[in-house]
């Protein structure tokens, strides 16, 4: 049990909280790290939990595993020495039994053999069994000996080779991990748009460029929550709209018309739907960015004249929006946004 629980302990470590660790930077860029106290606290303890189970998951691997190879070669192959004596052991019996059976008569008050030739010859025979099982004990003792060299040898080379193992094992663990991350990051669509045709590009381009230029001409009466929702500031409240908040475009983008406006916010809030259904994004952050770029079109169609729109763009983004977006998307300002779209449209009816 005591194995086990420890085992699924140290998986568990390594997995999950080394993977998430990885996708801190991967996703939120080392910037990340320091917004917050917390920021930095919770990537400090996932990289320490990540680190001691990966130490004491090489430790077993390796160490461990040599030990334990080591541990079962002995198990298997150790055995107590018994020398084969059985046939000299045999002969050296039958020649005591000899000697201490032959003839005696007593004269004197001593004993005396009556065949004492064969008496010497039996002794000698005797001396000659005992030196020859000596021999023998000690050529078995060597072979022996050797033997438990060899398989010594053996085991030593068996468990290098399992510590040796273990070790990379563990570092193509790590690589996996990094390797799995940068495909989630790949699949998940940040680093690089959608293809889109030339005229797509170069509408993105000029309104980044009203974006930008807005940004740099004016503050934002605008806050953004933790979750990136924008709400109206109060305004003794205003902020300066910082780099990483929802953009806000304050006047008509120069180099843009109202029509052009509509269809890139349609163009750009269309492409982020379909991430909802793929299982390597987090749909948290694709809601946060739609509505990021929701609350873009809110800002822009909050500062547009009434009557500035024309009918069927004002339209066209109005249907997607209620047919749409916000069937697969909830969001706490469409009425708002709306009401907007049919204030500032120049339709008649």
């Amino acid at each position: 049990f005591l194995a086990l629980t420890l085992t699924i302990v140290i998986e568990w470590g390594k997995m999950k909280a080394a993977t998430w660790a990885v996708r801190i930077p991967f996703f939120q860029g080392w910037g990340s790290l320091g917004v917050s106290p917390a920021n930095t606290f919770i990537f400090l303890g996932l990289l320490s939990v990540a680190a001691a189970t990966f130490t004491m998951s090489i430790y077993n691997s390796t160490k461990g595993g040599e030990q334990l190879a080591q541990m079962l070669s002995h198990e298997k192959n150790a055995s107590v020495f018994t020398p084969d004596t059985k046939g000299l052991d045999d002969q050296i019996s039958s020649t005591q039994n000899s000697i201490a059976n032959a003839p005696m008569q007593k004269w004197k008050g001593k004993m005396y053999y009556q065949d004492k030739g064969s008496v010497r010859a039996h002794s000698k025979s005797m001396e000659s069994l005992v030196r020859q099982r000596e021999q023998t004990i000690a050529t078995q003792r060597a072979d022996y000996e050797r033997n438990l060299a060899i398989q010594s040898s053996q085991a030593n080379f068996a468990s290098k080779l399992v510590m040796a193992s273990g070790g990379w094992i563990e570092l193509l663990q790590a690589l996996l991990i990094l390797l799995r991350v940068a495909c989630e990051k790949n699949l998940d669509g940040r680093t690089a748009p959608l293809p889109q045709s030339q005229k797509n590009r170069s509408e993105r381009m000029q309104a980044d460029s009203a974006i930008a230029y807005a940004e740099s001409e004016r503050k934002i009466g605008f806050n953004v929550d933790r979750d990136g929702n924008v709400r109206r500031a109060e305004e003794e409240n205003t902020v300066t709209q910082l780099p990483r908040s929802v953009s806000q475009v304050i006047e008509e983008p120069p180099a843009m018309t109202a029509e052009e406006a509509l269809r890139w916010f349609e163009t750009d809030l269309r492409r982020e739907p379909s991430n909802l259904q793929n299982k390597h994004a987090n749909q948290t952050t694709v809601i946060n960015r739609i509505h990021n770029k929701l609350g873009k079109a809110e800002s822009y169609l909050d500062r547009c004249p009434d009557n500035s729109l024309p009918a069927p763009a004002a339209n066209r983004f109005r249907n997607y929006l209620e047919q749409e977006l916000f069937k697969v998307v909830e969001y706490p300002k469409a009425n708002t946004i709306i009401q907007l779209i049919n204030q500032k449209s120049n339709d008649a009816a």
